[in-house]
């Protein structure tokens, strides 16, 4: 009688032990429902807040004319980008050069066009104000180009930020 006592002892032990192994308790599934709930809101939240404006990138050139904060950017684009435009908007102009240095021109769209040239595109102009550098400082002039006498002309990429949004706002399509 001992002899078959012991084993149902052993039996229900080992039981009780693959019931467990196999069944979570509650309280780790809460904890891990929790944690994935904070994790989900505060992507929302960061996606809610983190900026991602419009945008509308166009190649053309810099001229630096040797007068300090005269330099211009000029280029031609479509009529149906050149719907997206106003006055005023502001722009990150970044040279078309490979080197150590990298930053952005902050440059203002000056006016509009009203006639297109030959070629059917509306030339436009951006007026380059001051030059931010990698590290988030800005200076006024780069690699002296502002003592040069002569006007020079570098190719440059502009990127002219049609509207302020946010990341979530934007991929939900809410305005």
């Amino acid at each position: 009688m001992g002899a078959n006592k012991n084993k149902k002892m052993l039996w229900d032990h080992s039981e009780k032990k693959e019931m467990f192994k196999w069944n979570t308790p509650k309280w780790t599934l809460r904890c891990w429902m929790a944690l994935m709930t904070v994790i989900v809101v505060a992507l929302l939240t960061a996606g809610w807040f983190t900026p991602w404006p419009d945008t509308l990138v166009v190649h053309g050139t810099l001229e630096v004319t040797g007068i300090p904060n005269e330099w211009y950017f000029r280029t031609n684009v479509e009529a149906s980008n050149l719907k997206q435009l106003r006055p005023g908007m502001e722009a990150h102009i970044t040279l078309d050069v490979k080197d150590r240095s990298w930053g952005y021109y902050t440059a203002k769209l000056q006016s509009l066009p009203q006639h297109s040239d030959s070629t059917g595109l509306y030339p436009i102009e951006l007026c380059v104000g001051d030059y931010h550098t990698s590290k988030g400082g800005f200076e006024l002039e780069l690699w002296s180009l502002d003592r040069r006498e002569d006007p020079w002309l570098m190719d440059a990429t502009a990127t002219i930020i049609l509207r302020e949004r946010h990341l979530l706002p934007r991929v939900l399509g809410i305005e």
